[in-house]
C-alpha cells in the first residue's frame, strides 16, 4: 500500500470511528514483532485531538497464533477496560478488509513505555509482579472468557508449528519431555493467563506502570505460564538474581499456588519462544544481544531440566 493509499484509508477509518473528524497525522509505532502497530491522531469537530493507535496487519510471526486472535484481543481488552484494568479503551474492531488486511482493530493511545533501566529495580519488579497478579485475580466468572483458546491446546499448538528445532538449545530434547507429559495436569482453577508477559509489553511513565499491552496470545489455563514467560524475560533483561527475586515476589503473593511443575511450565515458555528463527528481531525487540538471548535461554532450559531430574 503506498503512502497515500495508507493516508486515505486512514481518513476514511476516522470518518467510520468519529463522522466529522478530520486526520491529522500517522505514524508507525516501534515494537510490534507480531503485528502492526500505528499511531494516527485526529482532530474532533469540537476541535480537541485525540491519538488513536490501529493494531493488526501483516506480522512476523502469524503462525504462530490463531487467526481470530486479534479479534480476541478486542473482546478481552473491552471486558478488562471495563473492568479498570491497565489496558486502552477499544473504538471499533473491522473484519472487512475494506480498509486494510487482514483484521485489525483501533484502541486509544496510552502514555508511556518499557522501562528497561528503571530507576529503582527492585520496585519496578515489586510491581510487575503486582500487575501480573492481577491478572491472576481476575475476579469476573471465568466463563466470560469463553471465548479465548485453552492455555494447554494453544501451546501444543505453538509446539507443532516449529519451523525447526536448535539442537544447540536442547530444543529437540525439550520438546520430547514436554510432549511426553502434555498435557500437564491440572493443578489449579484455571485463569486468565496473558501470554506474553515481559517487560517489553509494560508501559511505565514517571516509574510508574501505566498500561499492559498485547493481549493476543490471552489464554484461559494455569498462571505458571505467565510467571514462567515472565522468568525468562527477567534473566534475560536483568539477570538471575532479579529473576528469582521476581519469583519469590510473585510466590509470596499467591500462595494457594503450587510450584512443583514450575519446571515444565518453564520448559514450555522457553520452547514457544523462537529465537532462533528470528534471532535479530528478538535481540532488536528485548534490547539485549542474540548472544545473551541463546546463552540465557540454555541456562533457563538447563535449570529447568536439572530440578526435574531431582
Amino acid at each position: 500500500m503506498s503512502i497515500q493509499q495508507k493516508d486515505e484509508s486512514f481518513a476514511k477509518l476516522v470518518q467510520k470511528i468519529a463522522p466529522g473528524a478530520r486526520l491529522l497525522q500517522v505514524r508507525e509505532l516501534s515494537g510490534g514483532l507480531s503485528n502492526e502497530v500505528v499511531a494516527f491522531d485526529i482532530a474532533l469537530p469540537d476541535g480537541k485531538v485525540k491519538r488513536m493507535v490501529k493494531r493488526g496487519g501483516e506480522n512476523i510471526l502469524s503462525h504462530y497464533k490463531k487467526t481470530d486472535a486479534l479479534e480476541n484481543e478486542f473482546h478481552l481488552l473491552n471486558i478488562l477496560h471495563q473492568q479498570g484494568y491497565r489496558v486502552p479503551e477499544t473504538y471499533c474492531l473491522d473484519t472487512s478488509s475494506e480498509l486494510f488486511e487482514p483484521v485489525y482493530f483501533v484502541m486509544a493511545y496510552i502514555e508511556g513505555a518499557p522501562l528497561f533501566k528503571p530507576d529503582n529495580l527492585s520496585d519496578y519488579i515489586i510491581q510487575s509482579v503486582q500487575q501480573l497478579v492481577h491478572i491472576h485475580q481476575y475476579s469476573s466468572a471465568v466463563t466470560r472468557l469463553s471465548f479465548l483458546p485453552e492455555l494447554n491446546t494453544a501451546l501444543a499448538d505453538s509446539r507443532k508449528k516449529r519451523v525447526w528445532l536448535d539442537t544447540a538449545l536442547n530444543e529437540v530434547r525439550i520438546g520430547e519431555i514436554l510432549e511426553a507429559v502434555w498435557p500437564l495436569p491440572q493443578q489449579h482453577s484455571p485463569t486468565l493467563v496473558h501470554g506474553d508477559f515481559w517487560p517489553g509489553n509494560l508501559l511505565w511513565q514517571d516509574q510508574q506502570p501505566t498500561a499492559i499491552l498485547d493481549w493476543e496470545f490471552a489464554a484461559i489455563g494455569d498462571p505458571l505460564f505467565d510467571l514462567a514467560t515472565a522468568r525468562l524475560e527477567i534473566l534475560w533483561q536483568f539477570g538471575a538474581e532479579v529473576m528469582d527475586q521476581f519469583t519469590q515476589q510473585y510466590a509470596a503473593i499467591m500462595t494457594q499456588l503450587d510450584f512443583s511443575q514450575l519446571p515444565y511450565w518453564d520448559l514450555a515458555a522457553a520452547f514457544v519462544r523462537p529465537i532462533n528463527e528470528c534471532p535479530e528481531m528478538f535481540a532488536e525487540s528485548t534490547q539485549v544481544s542474540i548472544e545473551v538471548l541463546r546463552t540465557g535461554h540454555l541456562w533457563f532450559t538447563t535449570q529447568a531440566l536439572a530440578k526435574l531430574a531431582g
